[in-house]
């Protein structure tokens, strides 16, 4: 980015937020956004100013504006995305295929986890539709897809294997099986 490029951004941001933009601030963000290209910083801007928060961002909230105008994602969808795309899955019969359907979506492995996790018969006969009890499911699904999706990127950023959403067994605590340390005959 070239001097006259960031110095229009500079202005761009000490006009349109509330809060200091000094030159120190200045120099660190030209620190972190001066390998973007001036478009895409722009571009992210505009994203920034429609969302409507009064002051100034962050530079984390400018990149991840970025990412999301170059369409990544950056994170895990919402329930009320996930929630759309598991209902189309499960009106897919066998288990199987619904499984397999859910995969080939966007963020379909931690879909199919969380199908596999909550019990695919059990999320066909929850009561979702019905008026008194409906509301109620669908906040405890919307609990316990926040806390799967949390887990998610917990494992994610330390670098660990997604839960098993494929039916593969999970590395980790299990049961011992000792019929190996037996004697020939006696573990069958």
């Amino acid at each position: 980015m070239t001097d006259d490029q960031w110095d229009a951004t500079c202005l761009l941001m000490e006009n349109c937020w509330r809060g200091e933009f000094d030159d120190t601030r200045r120099e660190s963000y030209r620190v972190f956004l001066d390998r973007y290209d001036p478009e895409e910083v722009q571009a992210a801007l505009n994203l920034l100013i429609t969302n409507g928060s009064p002051f100034l961002p962050a530079v984390p909230e400018i990149v991840q504006a970025i990412r999301e105008c170059a369409g990544e994602r950056s994170g895990p969808p919402s329930f009320t995305e996930a929630w759309a795309v598991i209902l189309k899955a499960l009106r897919i019969k066998p288990q199987e295929d619904a499984l397999n359907w859910l995969r080939e979506r966007e963020s379909g492995d931690l879909l199919a986890g969380f199908v596999q996790a909550e019990g695919y018969n059990r999320l066909r006969l929850l009561p979702v539709d019905d008026p008194q009890y409906g509301p109620v499911e669908v906040e405890r699904l919307r609990q316990r897809w926040t806390e799967f999706a949390d887990v998610a990127i917990q494992r994610e950023h330390r670098g660990i294997a997604q839960l098993a959403a494929r039916g593969e067994k999970a590395l980790g605590p299990h049961k011992p099986d000792f019929r190996g340390a037996l004697p020939p005959g006696q573990g069958e």
